[in-house]
C-alpha cells in the first residue's frame, strides 16, 4: 500500500467529511459524513486505523475509531457523563491517551490525561496528582514508556514513566503541547515571552532525562 492521507473537510451543508487521497492528490476516496462535526484526527501507527472526536451537541464530544479500509466506526469513548478529546496513539499503537472533562450541571469540567486501549477499555487518569489536577497536551516518547504533558496548574512540562511509575517536571513553562526528539532524549516546545520587544513566541529544547 502506498502512502495515504487523512483528510478533514467541511461540506457546503456544515457536515464534516472524513476522506483518504494519495499525497498527489490522485484516488480520493469519501470515508465517512458526520452532520455534527469531527476534529482531532489521529492515524494508528500501523496506518490502518484513525481516531477522531466527533461532537455531540454544544459541549460534549466523544472519541470514535475508523477502520482505514472499510470506513467502519465504533465509539472509543462516548460517554453522557464526559467530553472527549486530543487522542494520542502510543508508538506500538496498544495504548491511546486522551483527554477528558467531566460532564456537570455547570458545564465542562477540566482536562484530564486518560489511559485507553484500542478495545475501549479505560484505566482512568494518567497522572492523578493532588485531586484538582489539570492535564492535557499529551505526546508518547518513541520507545512508548513515556508520556510528556503539560500540567496545567503550573504550565510545567511533566513526564509520566510507565517504567517506574514516576512522575517529573522538567525546567520548561509553556502552555503548548510538546514534541519529542526521534531519539527520545529531549522535547521541543513552543514558549511564548516578554522581552523589550514585546511578546515573542520561541522554540526551546529540554532535556528528558
Amino acid at each position: 500500500r502506498g502512502p495515504r492521507l487523512l483528510v478533514a473537510r467541511a461540506a457546503d451543508d456544515g457536515a464534516s467529511e472524513l476522506w483518504l487521497v494519495g499525497p498527489d492528490g490522485q484516488g480520493a476516496r469519501q470515508l465517512l459524513r458526520s452532520p455534527d462535526g469531527i476534529s482531532d484526527l489521529a492515524v494508528a501507527p500501523d496506518g490502518v486505523r484513525a481516531l477522531y472526536v466527533e461532537l455531540r451537541g454544544l459541549e460534549r464530544s466523544a472519541l470514535m475509531l475508523l477502520d482505514l479500509e472499510s470506513g467502519a466506526t465504533r465509539p472509543l469513548a462516548d460517554d453522557p457523563t464526559f467530553s472527549a478529546a486530543g487522542p494520542a496513539w502510543a508508538p506500538a499503537g496498544d495504548f491511546i491517551t486522551f483527554e477528558r472533562r467531566a460532564l456537570t450541571d455547570g458545564g465542562l469540567g477540566v482536562p484530564r490525561v486518560w489511559l485507553a486501549q484500542p478495545d475501549g477499555s479505560l484505566f482512568g487518569a494518567l497522572y492523578a496528582g493532588d485531586g484538582g489536577d489539570i492535564s492535557y497536551g499529551a505526546a508518547w516518547s518513541p520507545d512508548g514508556n513515556r508520556v510528556a504533558f503539560v500540567d496545567g496548574i503550573s504550565q510545567e512540562l511533566k513526564i509520566y514513566d510507565f517504567i517506574s511509575d514516576t512522575v517529573a517536571a522538567l525546567p520548561a513553562r509553556t502552555g503548548e503541547r510538546a514534541s519529542w526528539l526521534p531519539d527520545g532524549a529531549a522535547l521541543i516546545f513552543s514558549s511564548a515571552e516578554a522581552g523589550e520587544a514585546g511578546l515573542s513566541l520561541r522554540l526551546r529544547r529540554v532535556e528528558a532525562s
